[in-house]
């Protein structure tokens, strides 16, 4: 419950989630799904929003593609997670992830 609040704030609080442009990071990956949204508005900063969801039942250590680095941990399904960023990131089983980039 609590979860889903916090993912419905995020979208209220950030335009990019309604009007940022989407770019699939991976799409033959058939486990982990990859993507970003961004949105840039003449006189504000780019707003930069990395998702990472793992579909897979199994943990995995994704990689990044270049250009892509991991910043802030805005959100995350699994208590714990770490702030831990990077372009190599370890995703559990049904891991979801919200980073800024």
């Amino acid at each position: 419950y609590h979860y889903t609040q916090r993912v419905i704030a995020l979208h209220h609080a950030h335009r990019a989630f309604v009007y940022g442009d989407y770019l699939d990071l991976d799409p033959a990956n058939q486990h982990v799904f990859a993507y970003t949204r961004t949105l840039t508005v003449q006189g504000t900063p780019a707003e930069r929003f990395l998702v990472l969801l793992n579909f897979g039942r199994n943990s995995t250590d994704y990689t990044l593609p270049d250009g892509v680095k991991a910043e802030k941990l805005l959100l995350a399904n699994i208590p714990g997670t770490t702030n831990a960023g990077g372009s190599t990131l370890h995703l559990e089983a049904w891991d979801a992830r919200i980073y800024t980039y």
